[in-house]
Formats: C-alpha cells, sequence, structure tokens
C-alpha cells in the first residue's frame, strides 16, 4: 500500500471515529432537552475532538513516514494529484449540500446553535467523501499501471543496451544551453 493510501485511510478513519463520537453525543443531546451547560459541554466536545484528530493524524503519519522514508520524502506524483482532485470534487458537492440542508433548518426554526452543528456536520461528511475514495482510486491505478507494464514495457525490455557514452568521472563534461528566447533578446 502507498503513502498516499496509508495517508487517506489514517484519515478516514480518525475522523471517523473522533467525529462519529461526537456527532452521536449531539444527537444524543438533540432528542434531550437543550441547557446551555450542553452547549458548553458540546463545545468542549468539538474541542477534545479537534485536539485528538490532530495528534493522532500527527503521530500516525509520523509513524507511517518512518517506516518508509523515502516515499515519505517523495513528491506527490500527477497520479496522486489527479486521485486527489477527483476524490475531492464530490465532497466539495455533498458539502455544499449539507450547508444548504443546514439553512433549511434554520428557516424551518431552529437556532444558530442547530446551525453551527449542521455545518460542522456537513464539513464531517464532505470529509469523509473526500478521504473515503481515496485508496480505491489508488488501487486502480496502480493496477493500471501494472497492466501497461506487462502489456507494453516488458515486451521491450529485451531491446534496452546499456549506454554507450563513457562512463568515466574524469572525462570532459560538455554542456550545452538553449534560450526560450530565440525570438527576442537571446543574449547568450
Amino acid at each position: 500500500m502507498s503513502l498516499c493510501e496509508k495517508s487517506a485511510w489514517i484519515s478516514f478513519m480518525i475522523i471517523l471515529v473522533a467525529f462519529g463520537a461526537y456527532f452521536m453525543s449531539i444527537g444524543v443531546d438533540l432528542t434531550s432537552s437543550m441547557t446551555l451547560t450542553h452547549h458548553s459541554s458540546a463545545f468542549l466536545g468539538l474541542v477534545g475532538a479537534i485536539v485528538a484528530v490532530t495528534t493522532i493524524e500527527i503521530a500516525t503519519h509520523i509513524a507511517v513516514a518512518i517506516q518508509s522514508p523515502a516515499e515519505a520524502q517523495s513528491a506527490r506524483d500527477e497520479r496522486e494529484k489527479v486521485i486527489a482532485l477527483k476524490a475531492t470534487r464530490p465532497a466539495f458537492y455533498v458539502f455544499m449540500a449539507g450547508v444548504w440542508l443546514a439553512l433549511g433548518v434554520v428557516v424551518a426554526g431552529g437556532g444558530v446553535w442547530i446551525l453551527v452543528q449542521a455545518t460542522l456536520f456537513a464539513i464531517w461528511i464532505a470529509e469523509l467523501t473526500r478521504f473515503g475514495p481515496t485508496p480505491p482510486y489508488t488501487a486502480k491505478g496502480t493496477e493500471e499501471i501494472r497492466r501497461w507494464n506487462e502489456q507494453y514495457a516488458t515486451p521491450l525490455k529485451q531491446f534496452i543496451r546499456p549506454p554507450a557514452n563513457d562512463r568515466n568521472p574524469d572525462r570532459r563534461l560538455r554542456i550545452g544551453y538553449v534560450s526560450s528566447f530565440f525570438q527576442r533578446d537571446n543574449w547568450m
């Protein structure tokens, strides 16, 4: 499993568990009578969930990066960027639908506290929507790369020859420069 997949699974599971517990407590509070102390305890629960998610995410990502330092140091490739975009697009739509539903709850008679909780719930669902499909997209991409390699690259391996240039480190180095400004102001 790649670092991108591991990172997505870590984030998905931590956010699911931490904020899932928070929203379960909010759901219990909504079914009972809400008082000012419930609002302050809900706020403390939110702060606790944020601190827990941040701390656990940092610790687990560091542990995963220590296990594979070369992969952790490498920049994201184009495939990983496309996967992130594919996962972010539906999350945006989920978030927007959640915000509109939260506003509808307020129009229907809910208060500001309900609006805040509904918006936070929309953010939570959007984040789960963003991290959830990342591992399957990554696995699908890895399978496509393997299949392409077997179909096209493997048959051509027999034609690969070692480089014909001089491998002596003391050889004379020739450096060429091509300017991108051939149409104007070529000063080289």
